[in-house]
């Protein structure tokens, strides 16, 4: 076994312990933002499947729709596209050569992730307000 280099020692048990716990925390930071975009995207797609079944069900058989009925459809589609981009983002740690690096993109990454997810969030808001009005202003 060889000694470390000069200026670096083990890490004593209290530093051993406040390394696994910042590890965890990061680990968890990631893991819950993967876990809010990924049920952001699964609402997105149910919202999507009842507003169509919605209006399935209350079209007239033979009616023409204006092609505003499918601004809710792009909406959530693209609430669902940034859930989606939310939860692939990740971290690029190739580069990093120091501590203060990688924790400058860790923040970075879950930063990435949750403002996806908010974008995604109002994606889905503003879908579901405009299927609602689509449905009570076409169908009253």
């Amino acid at each position: 076994m060889t000694d470390p280099p000069p200026g670096i020692r083990p890490l004593n048990f209290d530093e051993g312990v406040f390394v696994e716990a910042y590890k965890e925390a990061v680990s968890q930071a990631l893991e819950s933002s993967d876990a809010a975009c990924g049920t952001i995207v699964t609402a997105c797609f149910s919202i999507l499947t009842a507003y169509g079944a919605a209006l399935a069900l209350i079209t007239p058989k033979d009616a023409q729709a204006d092609l505003v009925v499918l601004s809710p459809f792009a909406l959530l589609g693209l609430g669902a596209v940034a859930g989606l981009i939310g939860k692939a983002s990740g971290i690029s740690l190739e580069t990093v050569k120091e501590v203060e690096e990688a924790k400058s993109e860790i923040k970075a990454a879950v930063r990435a992730k949750r403002l996806w997810a908010y974008i995604s969030v109002g994606l889905a808001f503003l879908g579901v307000g405009a299927a609602g009005y689509v449905i009570f202003a076409s169908y009253g």
